[in-house]
């Protein structure tokens, strides 16, 4: 979605996000394009990217292994 007030482009990333626009939401991520992505754990899985300012997790770990693979 892009949301005009804010100028920003955010993207949500969940289950139910169909194939091509999963990929249309990495793409616009990994590229810099996508200001913010709101999404479940999922999306973090395999990311390696340079210009990821922040991470926020809402729920908690449960141990330091599952910390280290939301944070990358």
């Amino acid at each position: 979605s892009n949301y005009n007030n804010t100028k920003l482009l955010i993207h949500r990333y969940h289950s139910g996000v169909n194939l091509s626009e999963q990929c249309n939401i990495y793409t616009d991520f990994t590229s810099g394009t996508c200001d913010i992505v709101i999404a479940t754990s999922a999306f973090g899985v395999g990311v390696h990217a340079d210009n990821i300012g922040l991470v926020v997790i809402l729920e908690g770990c449960y141990d330091l292994y599952e910390y280290v693979q939301y944070i990358g």
